[in-house]
C-alpha cells in the first residue's frame, strides 16, 4: 500500500476529493499509544542533542537551557528545533541516526493483529518528526497497514501540531471522512477533535486493545 506523509501545517490542498470520501476512518497517535517506549526514545534523543550541541556548537550550558524549557515544551527536540539551536538537517544527520530504534522498539504481533482486524482506512496523527514516525512504523512492522501519516513539519519550519485546531481540520479536509475514530494517549489532544465531531478515545498502550475492540463491537 502506498503511504503518504503530510505535515499538519500543510495548506496547498488538491482540487480533488482526497483519499476516503464519506467513509469511517481510524486515526491513531503513535508514541505511547501504539508502542510504550516513548520515554526511552526521548531520553536517548535528548542525550544525543546535548552531546551534539556541546561538541559541535560549543553550548556548554545546554543542560540549563533545557531544564528551563521543560515546563513550556513537551520535548527537548521540540525546544531546540523551535528555538533554532539545532536545524532539522542537523537533527537528521547527527541526532536521529544515533538513536537505536531497532534496539529500543520491538515488533508486537498483538498490535499488528489488532490493526489488521480494523476493516477501515487507518491513519497516524503524530507530533513526531517525519523521520521518527517513518522509522517507528518500520521497526514496529505496521507501516504497510496505514494509508497515511500526518506529522509535525519541522523540516518545513512549520510547527502546527496537536492540539492546534488547524491540524485536525487538515485531517478532515484531506480524508473527507464521514466519521473519524481518534485514539490518543493525551486527553488535551482529544478536546479540539471532539469539538469537531470526532469520536475520541484517550488510549495509551495499556488500554488500546480493549478500546479498539469496544469500538469495533459497537
Amino acid at each position: 500500500m502506498f503511504i503518504f506523509y503530510i505535515f499538519m501545517g500543510f495548506t496547498l490542498y488538491p482540487e480533488i476529493e482526497f483519499l476516503h470520501p464519506n467513509k469511517d476512518i481510524f486515526v491513531f497517535d503513535l508514541d505511547n499509544t501504539l508502542h510504550p517506549m516513548e520515554d526511552q526514545i526521548n531520553t536517548k534523543t535528548e542525550e544525543c542533542i546535548i552531546r551534539y550541541l556541546k561538541e559541535e556548537k560549543k553550548l556548554y550550558d545546554v543542560e540549563n537551557l533545557i531544564d528551563s524549557s521543560r515546563a513550556t515544551y513537551s520535548t527537548v527536540l521540540k525546544f531546540v528545533l523551535m528555538k533554532e539551536l539545532l536545524s532539522y538537517d542537523e537533527y537528521l544527520n547527527h541526532v536521529f541516526t544515533k538513536v537505536d530504534y531497532d534496539g529500543i522498539l520491538r515488533k508486537e504481533e498483538s498490535i499488528i493483529k489488532l490493526l489488521e482486524s480494523i476493516d477501515k482506512p487507518l491513519f497516524i496523527m503524530s507530533n513526531g518528526t517525519k523521520a521518527h514516525v517513518k522509522k517507528t512504523l518500520e521497526v514496529l512492522g505496521i507501516k504497510h497497514l496505514f494509508c497515511g501519516v500526518f506529522y509535525l513539519g519541522y523540516e518545513c519550519n512549520n510547527h502546527v501540531g496537536k492540539p492546534d485546531r488547524r491540524a485536525y481540520e487538515l485531517v478532515q479536509k484531506m480524508t473527507n471522512a464521514k466519521k473519524i475514530h481518534f485514539f490518543d494517549d493525551k486527553k488535551r489532544n482529544t478536546i479540539v477533535a471532539q469539538s469537531l465531531g470526532w469520536n475520541c478515545y484517550v488510549a495509551d498502550y495499556g488500554s488500546i486493545h480493549e478500546l479498539v475492540k469496544r469500538v469495533l463491537a459497537s
